[in-house]
């Protein structure tokens, strides 16, 4: 994770040195250009939101079915776990401001056999356990701005999962 870390914080120094750079030289060229601010943030934020999303983990590698819904914080999860130990980022990303509203309603339906799972809303830094082996969660949260995902810790967890993020 600190690799993939340095790894953003380089590519968005590299974007934002050559949108300034690029700036400087065309203004020299064309002297009615002006620096849009709304267009700077908007293409800094559709890189950072494009970057964030290589945390989640790949269709291929999950262990059930995933459907997004407008963006990659909202959609459906479905699976059927069979003594499956592992972490899976299933919705989420990192932006300056969503397009959407900033406010999901997360439905999480559990049914446990064997094993342990817990299911975490992480916003920014702060994990937050929803649930921990059984149950049912329905809530609305705030994701204003920063990183959320939602994510799920299986350790040799045999039972379902039903997820609707809105």
């Amino acid at each position: 994770m600190i690799v993939f870390n340095l790894f953003k914080v380089i590519y968005i120094g590299i974007v934002c040195l050559v949108i300034g750079l690029g700036s400087l030289v065309y203004s020299h060229i064309n002297p009615n250009f002006s620096l849009d601010k709304d267009k700077i943030l908007s293409t800094y934020n559709n890189a950072i939101n494009y970057f964030s999303s290589m945390v989640l983990t790949t269709d291929s590698k999950l262990v059930g079915k995933r459907k997004y819904g407008i963006d990659h914080y909202v959609g459906k999860y479905t699976a059927n776990y069979i003594n499956y130990s592992g972490e899976e980022v299933v919705f989420g990303g990192t932006v300056i401001s969503r397009k959407e509203s900033d406010h999901i309603n997360v439905k999480v339906k559990l049914d446990k056999v064997s094993g342990n799972i817990k299911v975490v809303n992480q916003i920014g830094k702060e994990s937050i356990t929803i649930l921990d082996n059984t149950g049912e969660y329905n809530d609305t949260i705030c994701i204003d701005g920063g990183s959320y995902y939602f994510k799920i810790y299986l350790d040799n967890f045999k039972g379902n999962i039903n997820v609707e993020i809105t």
